[in-house]
């Protein structure tokens, strides 16, 4: 039987749809959870549940920016327990997500306000790992980016 190949575009649709649960996604790739284990491996260097957080992460932003509750994005992203997203994102994006909300929302209203960024030195360091959303909020405050 022919391997099939899934784009990261595919592998995280099908991992939402799995609820970023590694045995609901093997089942949906139609491979045993060993088989997706080796193969993780081999494309990604990592375990299923590492790279299922990962692609969970990556959502994360944009799902709070389309519900605007942490509460409610942590429930759509497969999270039992709203801290357990908060901590995920703060130690990913460097800021709480509440935090990101309200720069968001600042930042489409009427700017980031001066004194944000002076209170948590993190929000006007631009980061690799920070969302476009966060890179641009930045840049409208006048941090480098």
């Amino acid at each position: 039987m022919a391997r099939k190949y899934y784009t990261d575009e595919e592998l995280g649709r099908l991992a939402r749809e799995a609820g970023f649960k590694p045995g609901v996604l093997a089942k949906k790739m139609g491979i045993c959870q060993r088989q997706l284990q080796r193969r993780m491996q081999e494309e990604f260097g990592c375990c299923p549940q590492d790279r299922l957080d990962e692609r969970r992460m990556d959502a994360a932003p944009a799902e709070l920016l389309k519900t605007h509750l942490v509460k409610v994005a942590a429930r759509e992203l497969g999270y039992s327990q709203p801290s357990h997203f908060s901590r995920q994102f703060k130690r990913r994006y460097g800021l709480s997500p509440a935090d990101f909300l309200i720069r968001a929302v600042n930042a489409d209203t009427s700017g980031i306000k001066p004194g944000l960024a002076a209170k948590n030195p993190k929000m006007s360091a631009p980061d690799m790992k920070c969302p476009p959303q966060i890179r641009q909020m930045d840049c409208e405050a006048g941090g480098s980016a």
